[in-house]
């Protein structure tokens, strides 16, 4: 009835700082502590909702949904990959001896990781899903090669021994290449990226020692001894399906494209945007910064006391500064106009304030509270809307009325409509007792949060626009450091931090090609060869990125991994089809489409598919996009080796 205005949900929140005391021997640090926190809650009576936020709790629900989500798409993964290896052998032994050599290679991975790292991470957990798409690949060749030379007439003994020598320099140049892929992130400044990179690097050769010790036995064992030849339904369509000259035309095309496009694409500074939207912490903190004139993300400048007013009056002038605030802003403005007025209201008021009559501090009998509501009713005639509310109120009550309730029911509407008007009237109270503030007046625990132990005063700068729009960010850290370069805080370190990441990976990438660059020319001693592999990946980065731009996915700190990974991880498809090329060549008449090589780069990008996809389906968005970019890049790069390195090999000799 007093307010101005209907109460927003602003008015009815209240915000309590909890510094949790975390268990860092847990998985969950913040776990015990926001359990307690909710055991209070549920204490509380009916209405009163309870919403936790904040850095810790994020990271706390953040996780659990990267913890469970691993773990679902791990099992996910092992399960497609599974189906993916009895689809493309046609052989249910050799299927399981790859998949018992892949689990024993996961094992000996995971324990490579405790001795090595120790703890994985938010990032570092995802290595169980990569090794499960990526490990699996140098089994599939060796069986796909030992399976086409028992079809040819081999017997099982020698057929393992050809295919060591076939495809055995062709692993272990791919696990060197992928594993300089994983390499690349060691140097960078993020832990958890860093040790993704130890861990997984380490999994591919602990996968090619599998698949060339513990695969060959378990062939031996349990392995088929004969098989069919194979009978091609696709002959035609394997066959080389272009000439050299019209793939690179085609190819120059395309790239060109791709690459214009590609240059749009864009960073997504803001970190929460990786975290699951519908998990509590961040619903709450969403609802908040939308439903608050308050923002969460502000800079901060340090100067001297002197330079703080004219430092504000700079940055208020500025379009895209909402407003400053330092520690003079505590200090009302106009106090000699605004305490005459209070003593003006002092005066008037007398002794109003201070002497309430003795019947408004007790509760009232129904019979006087029915009368007390007749008589304010017979004042507020003119508001129809309120006279029919307090009426229907009433009518409601008198039907309640008895002997029994009546004075239950009458102390209940008095604490109901009146029990704030005490507390109001000392509010009041204190107010006209107001004096002149001044610097030495404002609260230690207030003075310590903007002036520092030697003097110096921050100046907190506020945004004009939202800051959970990354172009709205760059403005505003952009306009604020034209007038003060040295301003610091969320907003400047999300956007120095995506910079730095990028930075960082942009390097990683050129290293990793040309380390891998220079590998290839060492082993083969060829440079066509060399240029060979590496065209179809340098193609289908560029289309990768063009696709990233066309449907909306930019990089952000998670996926930004995505390209040295598939450099490393693409290089793999070439090598194999470019070894089985000059070490043992197709038939006469016989495309290289047509041998167990291709076979080999189909199924191992369908395996790596099943687990990167896997992860694109993550509830947690990081994880996700990742999982995206992986799926894309890794699709994109078998196709153009597929189109393109045949025709580039036509061109050449043997």
């Amino acid at each position: 009835l007093m307010a101005s205005s209907p109460a927003t949900d602003n008015d009815r929140r209240k915000i309590l700082i909890v510094r949790a005391r975390l268990d860092f021997s847990s998985l969950f640090p913040a776990g015990p502590a926001i359990k307690r926190i909710r055991e209070i809650a549920a204490e509380f009576e009916p209405g009163v909702i309870v919403r936790i936020t904040g850095a810790k709790a994020m990271s706390h629900e953040e996780l659990k949904t990267v913890s469970s989500g691993m773990g679902f798409a791990g099992l996910a993964a092992l399960i497609m990959v599974s189906l993916v290896l009895l689809f493309g052998l046609r052989s249910v032994r050799l299927a399981l001896t790859i998949i018992v050599t892949l689990i024993v290679g996961l094992v000996w991975t995971a324990a490579y990781a405790a001795a090595v790292v120790g703890d994985l991470n938010l990032i570092s957990v995802a290595f169980a899903v990569l090794y499960i798409g990526l490990g699996v690949d140098y089994a599939i060749h060796f069986s796909l090669r030992y399976r086409e030379l028992l079809s040819i007439g081999r017997g099982s003994l020698a057929a393992l021994r050809e295919t060591s020598g076939d495809v055995g320099v062709s692993l272990v140049l791919c696990a060197v290449t992928t594993g300089i892929g994983f390499l690349t992130f060691v140097p960078t400044d993020f832990d958890g990226v860093s040790e993704l990179g130890i861990i997984s690097a380490g999994g591919m050769f602990i996968s090619l020692a599998a698949s060339l010790t513990l695969l060959p036995a378990l062939i031996r064992l349990v392995g088929p001894r004969e098989v069919a030849p194979r009978t091609e339904k696709f002959a035609a369509l394997l066959k080389q399906p272009f000439g050299f000259n019209k793939a690179m035309v085609a190819a120059c095309i395309v790239g060109v494209g791709a690459a214009a496009v590609a240059w749009h694409v864009r960073f997504d500074h803001n970190p929460v945007n990786l975290r699951d939207a519908k998990t509590e912490s961040v619903a709450t903190y969403l609802d908040l910064v939308a439903g608050s004139d308050a923002p969460p993300w502000t800079l901060s400048v340090l100067t001297t006391s002197d330079r703080a007013t004219p430092t504000r009056a700079a940055l208020d002038a500025v379009n895209e500064v909402a407003g400053t605030v330092s520690l003079a802003t505590y200090i009302p403005r106009d106090q000699a106009d605004k305490l005459a007025i209070i003593d003006d209201l002092s005066l008037t008021l007398g002794t109003a304030l201070t002497e309430v009559p003795a019947d408004t501090r007790s509760p009232a009998d129904a019979a006087r509270l029915k009368q007390a509501i007749r008589a304010y009713l017979a004042t507020t005639a003119s508001d129809a809307g309120l006279w029919q509310t307090l009426d229907d109120t009433l009518k409601r009550a008198e039907a309640r009325l008895s002997e029994d309730t009546g004075e239950l029911l009458a102390a209940q509407l008095q604490q109901a409509w009146l029990g704030h008007f005490e507390r109001q009237l000392a509010d009041l109270r204190l107010a006209m007792q107001a004096d002149e503030v001044s610097m030495s007046d404002l609260p230690a625990a207030l003075r310590t949060r903007w002036v520092s132990a030697d003097g110096r005063w921050r100046v907190q700068v506020k945004p004009a626009e939202n800051l959970h729009d990354n172009d709205a960010l760059a403005r505003f850290v952009g306009a604020v450091h034209a007038v003060v370069p040295e301003a610091t805080g969320t907003p400047e370190v999300n956007l120095g931090a995506s910079t730095v990441v990028t930075a960082a990976f942009q390097q990683a990438l050129i290293t990793a090609l040309v380390i891998v660059a220079a590998l290839l020319w060492w082993l083969t001693r060829r440079l066509d060869d060399t240029l060979f592999v590496l065209l179809p990946l340098i193609l289908a980065g560029l289309i990768t990125i063009a696709a990233m731009v066309a449907i909306g996915i930019p990089f952000n700190f998670a996926n930004v991994i995505c390209l040295p990974l598939l450099l490393g991880i693409g290089v793999d498809n070439g090598v194999h089809m470019v070894h089985r090329a000059r070490a043992a060549p197709p038939a006469a008449g016989q495309s290289i489409l047509q041998t167990s090589t291709a076979r080999g780069v189909v199924l191992s990008a369908l395996t790596t598919v099943c687990g990167f996809g896997n992860l694109a389906y993550s509830s947690h968005p990081g994880t996700a996009s990742m999982g995206q970019v992986l799926t894309l890049g890794l699709a994109l790069s078998v196709v153009c080796t597929l189109v393109l390195l045949p025709a580039l090999l036509s061109r050449s000799s043997k």
